[in-house]
């Protein structure tokens, strides 16, 4: 089987995203590829599910360690869904999470959204001993677009895709949204003097307008900053 340099990274939601728009031909043919979109983030929830269960469970250091778990893109449910499978053995502590422009629901961390409907990863908040970190803008236009149509499958037509009144939007489009009060720091955008203040246990969605220019912008100082403030909390 041969690769293509996109395989495993965001640009699949693009790619996903063009096949259907360029007719359908091009959508079957996107459809038969094990790598698209759909395979990448349900490959993102089961790898996650049994690195958290199995692998960082199966760890027992006989000195107390502090867990840090950072993801982007589709890796941010990957990180999440390990968060949620975490049984928290001895002496290793879920410490932060942070979520880098992720690709997955911006209801997944709720209880409750559009009548009745769960997120997919609640329980995360509360596993968390330290701070939940989300960086979002409308900057990316992989999560902020590709995603809410690859997630809807082109199925209806929301007067505002992507954006937070949208049902299948990202993470890394609008945050994690539909908390409790009680569950949500309120935090000004990312800081470029990298200070910041965390609430251990609270969700922190700092918009990126001024600090990520497109999806795969996650490298730059900036986030940096942000990632060291967030496992130093």
């Amino acid at each position: 089987m041969t690769l293509t340099p996109s395989v495993g990274a965001a640009m699949g939601l693009g790619d996903a995203i063009g096949a259907i728009l360029a007719g359908p031909r091009a959508a079957i043919a996107r459809a038969l590829n094990q790598f698209t979109y759909y395979e990448m983030k349900a490959r993102a929830g089961t790898v996650g599910a049994a690195l958290g269960a199995r692998v960082l469970g199966a760890l027992g250091p006989a000195a107390p360690v502090r867990l840090h778990l950072i993801g982007h893109s589709f890796g941010g449910r990957l990180v999440t869904s390990a968060a949620a499978a975490f049984p928290a053995p001895t002496h290793l502590a879920l410490q932060s999470l942070t979520l880098l422009q992720a690709a997955f629901s911006h209801n997944a961390l709720c209880a409750s959204f559009g009548g009745g409907q769960v997120g997919a990863y609640p329980k995360v908040i509360g596993k968390v001993a330290g701070p939940i970190s989300t960086t979002h803008t409308h900057n990316d236009s992989a999560c902020t677009i590709a995603y809410a149509l690859a997630s809807r499958l082109v199925r209806d037509n929301a007067q505002a895709i992507g954006d937070a009144a949208d049902e299948f939007g990202a993470i890394g489009a609008n945050g994690a949204i539909n908390l409790a009060g009680s569950q949500i720091q309120a935090v000004p955008p990312m800081a470029t003097n990298g200070r910041y203040e965390f609430r251990p246990g609270k969700v922190h969605n700092f918009n990126a307008d001024a600090g990520i220019k497109d999806h795969m912008d996650v490298t730059n100082p900036v986030v940096a900053a942000l990632v060291a403030a967030a496992v130093s909390a």
